[in-house]
């Protein structure tokens, strides 16, 4: 089934908040710090306030005293702060920080007094990065902590390894990132002075978060705040929270009663929007003399910049978590660490988490193996899970519901013709051609959930979805769920769900998203890979409760018990007895007339369903790269990609195909372009799209997908998430082909991304 969504989207008739009118709309900036640690000395507004135009001029201690913080949703690690500030008051922490925000009749008058506010600063000492946070005498940002560390989480306890034949201790790094949605972010808000009520449009994943985030903040019912996720160009994880703009948005539209917009520019959103990764891992890795993994180490220091953003430690926690991978490791333990430094906060971004963790993981059993002279993909395949061990606890406590690991790994061999490529690779170096393979099987942490789970990590959400599924008179169906339209094909895939429970054309079902006043709650939103597992679930559920009453009452009026009467192709009919039938619209028509209804039935087809997840799920698969190095400029060919893939059973192939290309070009990016750099003043470098190097399609290889479909069974339908699949084992998987490309040459590659002049120099280096 094609994407309901897309004759729509690619007519150019999206709605987006830009696109939202609000007519006599006035129009914020943020007026943000060009200093990555100064005080505040003076901050003057009247010069700006006085100018045509101009609404409001809020500074940043006027915006604290009348919201003083907003809170940190996932305080994991037990964090020393759980709020974070919504501007500066006396200290700026990074570039980009909120000092002051202005209203004005046009964002061009709002820019232009932005630039009228008279600000002194006075610079203070620089932390530039977690080493320098980390050494002795560093400055502080937080003088009060005595320390630059926010935060600790530890998992699992190492024991001895006296037998190890090799110990890899090896440092791995990963860069700053920044999500580039088409869309960047933006709010609208209206406000009724005369009944209290607030609308708050956000491009945001996370509409019922925002709502009570917001509510709590400006003071206002959550019965009178209304949030809707109109269409969202693009999530990523960077709109997966609330956000401080967002906030301040509804909060000056209050204030004034007039309608007030906010959209984020592209610069605007590489200072400001949450960064992502930015790890670095001290790994140890002890492995017998066959190749068995014995021990797993790891210090993991994560650079979260000026202070926790919504998500806190939370991408932290989950690289704790997920780093064992697929692999037996009998002997484990990590400890992650928050680090404070003048940079942008970090957040969420696609993988939250466990890229790094398999980076890590996946660069040190390429090591092992080479050390041990073992081949990386035999090395592999002595430690993986296998599937009679299934449903698999981690050291990390995590149950892996379902899997055949090893059937994976060998489905990306055979595809990529592994043995007749090390052939080819041989006779390629005689004529000095650079030739090289890279695997990283991978687990993705998907349909996060459990409320009971989240509870027990810090996080203040819930783990439920609900839907609601109305059928009308005419037997046409809508569905609502609190998710957001992020690009994901949702609106398809539930449509589906619901259509292969009623049995009818999905193309008679309307899917309504993100709107808090007509929508359920969902707690979470669309994150973590939850559409399929959780949120397709709650519409099934909801779906087979209106299937269940069609049939009741068809039975009633066909004169038969319910247990004879099945329901296919539009039409309810009873077993045996073709020529007895209903037809569905039928059935619904009596429903909503309710002229004559079985004892106890209550008229009408409005179904509600919650479901909580009795546990997560796991998709899995191997990537496998091949690539060819010029070995004049260090340029990377990628001559094939090749994806195993296992979501459990496919909803829609075409949509998980698109994710999963998705999330490799991304993957791409990280692995051989992107990265937020700064200088040794913590001033960033990479402020645009010509300095922040992005995939484009010459970039991204020819993508080989292979699926496998192994059911949970811990969800209604088997299913398990995709989201993420993509952008977890790329990089490892690329930087590994490199590394073998370079294996003559002795090269070690430990951090991404591998950029030309990081291959020219291994090449050169180790002539």
């Amino acid at each position: 089934m094609k994407r309901a969504e897309d004759p729509r989207l690619l007519a150019g008739k999206g709605c987006y908040v830009d696109d939202v009118p609000l007519p006599g709309a006035l129009h914020m900036t943020v007026l943000r710090s060009p200093y990555p640690h100064a005080r505040i000395t003076r901050l003057d507004t009247s010069a700006a306030a006085s100018m045509p135009g101009v609404a409001t001029i809020l500074s940043g201690t006027q915006i604290s005293q009348l919201v003083p913080s907003l809170p940190v949703l996932w305080p994991a690690g037990d964090p020393k702060v759980r709020t974070r500030p919504l501007a500066a008051t006396d200290v700026v922490r990074y570039v980009g920080e909120p000092v002051a925000l202005v209203v004005a009749a046009s964002r061009y008058l709002a820019e232009d007094a932005a630039e009228a506010v008279e600000i002194n600063y006075e610079p203070l000492p620089v932390v530039d990065s977690v080493e320098q946070a980390l050494a002795p005498g560093a400055p502080l940002l937080f003088p009060e902590w005595g320390e630059n560390v926010v935060g600790t989480i530890e998992m699992g306890q190492t024991a001895e390894t006296p037998h190890a034949a090799c110990v890899v201790r090896e440092r791995f790094a990963i860069a700053r990132l920044a999500g580039v949605p088409i869309e960047t972010r933006g709010a609208a808000a209206e406000y009724d002075p005369i009944t209290g009520q607030m609308t708050l449009w956000a491009s945001t994943q996370v509409a019922t978060p925002l709502r009570l985030v917001a509510a709590e903040a400006l003071g206002i019912p959550l019965a009178k705040l209304r949030v809707i996720a109109p269409d969202v160009g693009g999530g990523f994880g960077n709109k997966d929270a609330p956000h401080v703009e967002e906030v301040l948005t509804a909060l000056t539209a209050k204030r004034l009663g007039r309608p007030v917009k906010w959209i984020e520019d592209r610069r605007e959103a590489m200072l400001a929007i949450p960064h992502a990764r930015g790890q670095v891992h001290d790994i140890e890795l002890a492995v017998a003399e066959d190749g068995r993994i014995l021990s797993l180490a790891d210090q993991v220091l994560v650079e979260v910049g000026a202070h926790l953003a919504s998500v806190g430690l939370g991408p932290g926690f989950v690289t704790a978590a997920m780093l064992p991978g697929p692999y037996h490791v009998p002997a484990f333990h990590v400890r992650v660490r928050g680090v404070v430094t003048n940079k942008t906060p970090f957040g969420a971004y696609r993988g939250f988490g466990m890229p790094e963790a398999t980076f890590a993981l996946e660069r040190a059993l390429d090591q092992a193996a080479r050390r041990l002279g073992v081949d990386p993909a035999e090395l592999r395949r002595r430690n993986l899970i296998r599937p009679e061990e299934m449903p698999y606890r981690t050291p990390t406590r995590i149950e892996y519901d379902s899997g055949d690991y090893p059937q994976a790994l060998q489905m990306a061999l055979d595809a990529v013709e592994y043995d007749r490529f090390r052939a080819e690779q041989r006779q390629a170096r005689e004529h000095g051609r650079l030739l090289g393979i890279g695997l990283a099987p991978y687990i993705e942490n998907t349909g996060q959930g459990p409320s009971r789970i989240q509870k027990l990590s810090g996080s203040r959400s819930g783990g439920y979805e609900e839907a609601v599924v109305r059928m009308d008179a005419e037997g046409g169906v809508t569905v609502f769920s609190g998710m957001s339209s992020i690009g994901t094909g949702i609106q398809t895939t539930m449509a589906q769900v619901a259509a292969q429970e009623l049995g009818i054309d999905p193309g008679q079902i309307q899917v309504v998203l993100g709107d808090t006043q007509v929508c359920p709650p969902s707690p979470m939103g669309i994150v973590a890979s939850r559409s399929a597992p959780v949120g397709n679930a709650a519409v099934r559920l909801a779906a087979r409760k209106v299937r269940g009453k069609l049939i009741r009452l068809a039975a009633h009026l066909l004169e038969a018990s319910a247990e004879d009467v099945e329901l296919a192709d539009g039409q309810l009919y009873v077993r045996g007895s073709p020529g007895r039938s209903v037809a569905v619209a039928e059935v619904a028509r009596a429903a909503n007339q309710a002229f004559d209804l079985p004892a106890g039935m209550e008229p009408g087809l409005n179904e509600h369903a919650g479901y909580d997840p009795e546990h997560v799920t796991f998709s899995y698969g191997v990537h496998a790269a091949v690539v060819e190095l010029d070995t004049e400029t260090g340029d990377v060919a990628m001559r094939r990609y090749v994806v195993v893939h296992d979501c459990g059973p496919l909803v829609n192939p075409t949509i998980v195909e698109g994710q999963i290309r998705g999330g490799v070009a991304q993957g791409v990016g990280a692995a051989l372009l992107e990265e937020i750099r700064f200088d040794e003043a913590a001033q960033p470098l990479t402020t645009s799209l010509m300095d922040y190097l992005v995939p484009t399609a010459p970039s991204v290889p020819e993508i080989e997908i292979l699926h496998t479909e192994t059911p949970s069974p811990f969800t209604p339908d088997g299913a398990k998430g995709c989201g993420e699949s993509g952008t977890i084992p790329t990089a490892p998987a690329i930087v590994a082909a490199i590394e073998d490309a370079l294996a003559p040459h002795g090269a070690t590659l430990n951090r991404i991304p591998v950029t030309p002049e990081t291959i020219w120099r291994a090449l050169r280096e180790r002539a």
